[in-house]
């Protein structure tokens, strides 16, 4: 795109260029979305701040242009995902959050999630869940780095509830936000979402304190080789970044 813009010119000025861009897949009816974007705005600011304050001049007229692909659409494709798999259940048919306040998820040694406030355990490999991989993704010495298709099945053979997976996620992951995969009752992916976790407990009543997050973009996701219709289904975080 191309705009004239009127502002001052000077040598201390700052320049700053802002790129919104809206998606526009609907999650019900087309819970799979694709690349689609609907309004762009352009907005370029020239700042003077030689004298400690914020002057803004209408003198000078320039040409500003910029090209850039969007890419939009709800994630296959994750990097830092949590060693832990939620259920379907946790969200409307929409693909909004049940739960976007404080609540506790527990964990009833499964391999899959039993209800809306469960979850389980997963290193994302195969066998049993093994408790000191686990803890090596929850410290962040193993970065899990993948890539779903929708309707995969995930699950994992789950034995014991893992008790101090939860002391180790209320030391390393307070505080913190990152994907976590969420699965139908039969523990087939369904889609990526975005859990922030607020503490956790290894005491007789073992939970995750935390929330999912709406509407928001979340970084460590990306769209990598699914097309319309083919991708996971919006649970809350969708893609949407320039790529060149």
């Amino acid at each position: 795109m191309s705009r004239k813009l009127r502002i001052g010119a000077t040598a201390a000025a700052v320049v700053a260029l802002t790129l919104a861009v809206a998606p526009t897949a609907e999650a019900a009816g087309n819970p799979h979305g694709g690349s689609t974007t609907s309004e762009s705005s352009l907005r370029l600011v020239l700042l003077d701040s030689t004298d400690g304050q914020v002057n803004y001049h209408d003198q000078v007229t320039f040409e500003v242009s910029t090209t850039a692909t969007a890419l939009a659409g709800f994630p296959d494709t994750v990097k830092g995902a949590g060693p832990y798999i939620f259920p379907i259940s946790a969200f409307n048919d929409d693909g909004t959050p049940k739960y976007q306040t404080p609540t506790d998820f527990g964990e009833t040694n499964g391999d899959i999630p039993t209800s809306s406030i469960d979850f389980a355990w997963t290193n994302w490999g195969t066998g049993n869940v093994d408790t000191s991989e686990v803890t090596e993704i929850i410290d962040g010495t193993t970065t899990i780095n993948a890539t779903l298709s929708y309707g995969e099945y995930i699950g994992q053979e789950n034995n014991g509830n893992h008790g101090g997976l939860f002391d180790d996620v209320d030391t390393y992951l307070s505080g913190t936000e990152m994907p976590v995969a969420i699965v139908d009752a039969a523990g087939n992916f369904m889609g990526w979402a975005t859990f922030h976790v607020i503490s956790a407990s290894g005491g007789t009543d073992k939970h995750i304190n935390g929330y999912f997050l709406s509407a928001f973009t979340n970084p460590q996701m990306t769209i990598s080789s699914c097309s319309n219709l083919a991708c996971p289904r919006y649970l809350g975080t969708y893609v949407l970044k320039l790529v060149n």
